[in-house]
C-alpha cells in the first residue's frame, strides 16, 4: 500500500495510513498539504506546487463527504469515525488553508463545520 494515489475520480490523495483500501483521513491529508507548502516555500519545486495544487482540489471535492450536518465530522472516509476534537482540528486546518491561498472555500467551509457543532 501507498500514502500517495489518484482515485478513480483522478483525486490526488496523500493518505495518513498506509492501508487498502486507504482510510482518506482528513486530518493527516491536509497536515500533509502544510508539509507541501512549506517544501514549495522553500525550494520553490514544480512538482511539489503541482502536488499542492492538486492536493487542494482534492479537499474541494471531497469535503462534503465528511460533513455531517449538525454533528462532527468525519475523522476519515474509511470507518465513519467522528470525534468532536477532530472536527475542532478540521476546522482549525480549513482556517490555516484559507490564510494560506486566500481561497474563501475554505474559510467557509471551516465555518460550516464549525456551525455544524461546536
Amino acid at each position: 500500500p501507498r500514502v500517495t494515489f489518484r482515485d478513480e475520480a483522478g483525486c490526488w490523495w496523500i493518505d495518513e495510513y498506509p492501508l487498502t483500501p486507504p482510510s482518506r483521513t482528513l486530518n493527516g491529508f491536509i497536515f500533509a498539504i502544510f508539509g507541501l507548502y512549506d517544501y514549495i516555500q522553500l525550494t520553490a519545486d514544480s512538482a511539489a506546487r503541482r502536488m499542492f495544487q492538486e492536493s487542494l482540489t482534492t479537499v474541494k471535492n471531497y469535503l462534503p463527504l465528511y460533513r455531517r450536518p449538525g454533528k462532527p465530522s468525519f475523522y476519515g472516509l474509511r470507518f465513519g469515525h467522528y470525534a468532536a476534537n477532530y472536527h475542532a482540528l478540521h476546522i482549525r486546518q480549513l482556517q490555516y488553508l484559507y490564510k494560506m491561498t486566500g481561497d474563501a472555500f475554505f474559510r467557509d467551509w471551516a465555518d460550516t463545520l464549525y456551525s455544524d457543532h461546536h
